[in-house]
């Protein structure tokens, strides 16, 4: 038997609905087998959520209450047509129209918060790096 794993990179984003087959607030379920995702440790003991990362690294789903909750993705972000990740800020401007709000920096680069398309995209040396990506039903942490 020949196992497949699906074209990460090909998964579409929508924002606040859905990136690929992974649609925010679904239970986590069939898409372990699906996608031969496989449970990382979490980042300390106290962290209230599990995280499953693609074979290929690109895409961690965090899951909450055994539902899908955000989306990092760390190699390809496809939106219209185009893959976010590796994009200077001058093209995510064009692509994305100007951020909410633009955070202080973290390890994983400059936030920029786009809460209309529900992510938060980071950007390091002046290209993006990294998206985390939400649902529209999502809590947010923030004030």
């Amino acid at each position: 038997m020949t196992e497949s794993h699906p074209d990460y990179a090909s998964w579409q984003w929508l924002p606040g609905r859905s990136l690929g087959p992974v649609r925010f607030g679904q239970p986590l379920g069939s898409l372990l087998d699906e996608h031969s995702l496989d449970l990382v440790e979490p980042p300390y003991p106290e962290a209230d959520w599990e995280t499953y990362v693609s074979p290929d690294g690109g895409q961690e789903i965090h899951v909450k209450c055994g539902v899908v909750d955000t989306v990092g993705c760390f190699r390809c972000l496809n939106y219209r047509g185009l893959n976010i990740i590796g994009l200077t800020v001058e093209e995510m401007y064009a692509l994305l129209g100007h951020p909410s709000e633009i955070l202080a920096p973290t390890e994983g680069g400059v936030p920029y918060e786009y809460d209309l398309h529900f992510a938060s995209i980071y950007i390091e040396n002046g290209v993006v790096a990294s998206a985390i990506c939400y649902g529209s039903d999502s809590s947010s942490d923030a004030d």
